[in-house]
């Protein structure tokens, strides 16, 4: 991950290659868009950006318990792409 930002409950991580050199994958790569859709298999709904920033907004009214499953979801959903943003 390289920048993380948001005001309130609207946010948005960068997903680039090297986080030291803030370097991006190349667009090709398709890695936004496919955490995107690991996001929506783990029932989550993201926005992919450009550079591959992910938005994130979550209802104004939630639990911590359901902030837990968020970033549970969002590691799970890197996760499921490690293989791909190694290889890109």
């Amino acid at each position: 991950m390289g920048e993380i930002r948001g005001v309130g409950l609207i946010a948005a991580v960068e997903l680039v290659k090297d986080r030291d050199a803030r370097k991006n994958f190349d667009a090709s790569a398709g890695i936004g868009k496919a955490f995107a859709a690991a996001s929506l298999e783990r029932g989550m709904i993201v926005r992919p950006m450009v550079n591959d920033a992910i938005a994130m907004s979550p209802p104004l009214i939630l639990t911590t318990q359901e902030a837990d499953i968020i970033v549970e979801r969002f590691a799970s959903s890197l996760a499921d792409i490690e293989g791909l943003m190694a290889r890109a």
